[in-house]
């Protein structure tokens, strides 16, 4: 790692967790990410959805780019249909099905730290379903 990418880590950013790597990337395609001298490094540590469908599937660029289109964010208090739709899937799917007499629908939270929340204090015959981001 350079002095320089080590001062601006340094001066901008509190690391908890492992030192971060001396690769800083640029861009992704299919398998691979690319700093901005074009050095390629093969990708599997970014997530399942990365890592089976690669870096930037067309499929999902183009359904995404058609959601944020007509609405990207909303605040959690405020539902669209498309969070509704996931819930009755998810209730006809898993919670109608359930082996647990009191789950009767899911709950939905966009938050990560309220997920975590929602975690610790729902009983463990609630179901959880919930979107990634």
């Amino acid at each position: 790692m350079t002095s320089d990418l080590r001062s601006r880590i340094s001066q901008s950013l509190i690391r908890y967790g492992a030192n971060f790597s001396d690769f800083v990337a640029a861009e992704a395609r299919g398998s691979f990410i690319y700093d901005k001298e074009g050095r390629r490094v093969l990708d599997f540590t970014s997530g399942q959805m990365s890592s089976i469908l690669g870096h930037p599937h067309p499929e999902i660029v183009e359904k995404v780019s058609r959601t944020i289109a007509s609405l990207d964010h909303l605040f959690s208090g405020m539902l669209s249909e498309p969070v509704l739709a996931l819930a009755e899937a998810c209730r006809a799917r898993f919670v109608a099905k359930s082996d647990f007499a009191r789950v009767s629908r899911p709950i939905y939270e966009n938050e990560a730290m309220r997920r975590l929340e929602l975690l610790s204090m729902v009983p463990k015959t609630r179901f959880i379903c919930h979107r990634a981001r």
